[in-house]
């Protein structure tokens, strides 16, 4: 079975837990909104490989739950060993993924606004 991203576009699905407030934080980067404080939205370039993928998600230790085709992103679970991830850890994750050179950006999932169009 291929991976979810040897596919040429992510998945259309998102989880119902990402709505429970279980997950909810603040955004790590100072805007209004409720933010799940686990999941990264990432969106790699046309160009990036399957493994270029992979190496992402193994860079911050995360697992595709989702993602959405327009434009194509995925949504990524970081795991919580022990404690819930922070603000500021998510803020570290995000400034990772965006300082390697396949993703063409990644944000917090804000869980406020439901439409996947009007969320980047």
């Amino acid at each position: 079975m291929p991976s979810v991203l040897s596919r040429p576009a992510a998945p259309d699905f998102t989880p119902r837990w990402f709505y429970d407030g279980t997950y909810v934080t603040t955004d790590p980067r100072g805007r209004p909104g409720k933010f799940l404080r686990n999941v990264t939205v990432v969106s790699f370039k046309p160009e990036a490989s399957p493994t270029q993928r992979r190496a992402a998600l193994r860079a911050i230790r995360g697992t595709v739950v989702g993602g959405f085709h327009r434009p194509s992103a995925y949504y990524i679970r970081l795991p919580e060993a022990d404690q819930p991830i922070s603000s500021d850890s998510l803020s570290r994750v995000l400034a990772l993924l965006e300082a390697l050179p396949q993703v063409a950006w990644a944000d917090a999932y804000d869980v406020s606004v439901k439409d996947p169009d009007k969320r980047r």
